[in-house]
């Protein structure tokens, strides 16, 4: 009489960002005037796909067999479109321009865990355990000051255009 164990283990991390911006005032205090059209987008797809096998071949042993197979995957997308940004600092922001801003985030996981056993005289378990994790985030902004004292003026007449798919 014997026993026998296999273990099979995977452990898996996507991300995926991306970050669009129009206009970047950046740390310290900034003037910043706009009065064109500005178009901002940020695309971001993680796809994670994860598989464990454990293969326990004890065919007609008299004992115990246990297969034990774990996966655990955690897949992010980020995403962030901002038009103009101030940045730390105190701002003053002047726009007339239309803005349009879209940011996309795209997340998918798959898991597979697969124990196999062959017969056993006596007691045989299979154990599978599978954590998968999927996290999607977008941010879209026109006009943001940030940190700080900041003064946002927006005289645009056309269409604004804040788009954010999560």
């Amino acid at each position: 009489y014997y026993l026998n164990f296999d273990l099979a283990l995977a452990s898996s991390t996507t991300l995926a960002a991306s970050q669009a911006m129009g206009i970047d005032g950046g740390s310290g205090n900034d003037y910043i005037a706009n009065n064109g059209a500005l178009h901002v987008e940020a695309d971001a797809t993680s796809i994670g796909n994860g598989a464990t096998l454990a293969v326990e071949g004890v065919k007609g042993i008299k004992g115990a067999g246990v297969a034990f197979v774990e996966s655990k995957l955690d897949t992010r997308a980020e995403s962030w479109a901002h038009g103009i940004a101030g940045g730390n600092g105190d701002d003053t922001i002047y726009n007339s321009g239309n803005l349009e801003a879209i940011a996309d985030a795209f997340a998918n996981s798959f898991s597979l865990d697969i124990p196999i056993q062959g017969s056993v005289k006596g007691i045989g378990v299979n154990i599978a355990f599978a954590d998968t994790s999927t996290i999607t985030a977008a941010n879209a902004t026109g006009i943001t000051g940030d940190d700080g004292g900041d003064s946002l003026f927006n005289s645009a007449t056309g269409a604004e255009s804040l788009k954010a798919h999560a």
